[in-house]
């Protein structure tokens, strides 16, 4: 049986958690909130929330800033424009 995960969070603990080197995680800043997905064939995890000044270094580290985040739960995709 094979399972997936999906998760819309708020907590960065959380979030910093669930990435894995082997997923692409992509995040976009609004206002002084950060909007966050990470993403694997199995797994989809949406962020929203307020980061501390590591949090976002830690982020800016591993993700890729994007101009445009959606995620479309109803056909399953993370859509980002760069």
């Amino acid at each position: 049986m094979e399972w997936n995960l999906e998760g819309r969070i708020s907590d960065p603990d959380l979030l910093f958690s669930l990435i894995h080197e082997l997923g692409q995680t992509f995040y976009i800043k609004i206002n002084r909130f950060y909007e966050a997905v990470y993403f694997t064939g199995s797994k989809a995890v949406y962020f929203k929330g307020e980061l501390s000044e590591e949090q976002v270094k830690k982020l800016e580290m591993i993700g890729h800033k994007v101009k445009f985040l959606k995620i479309d739960e109803g056909s399953r995709t993370v859509r980002i424009e760069q």
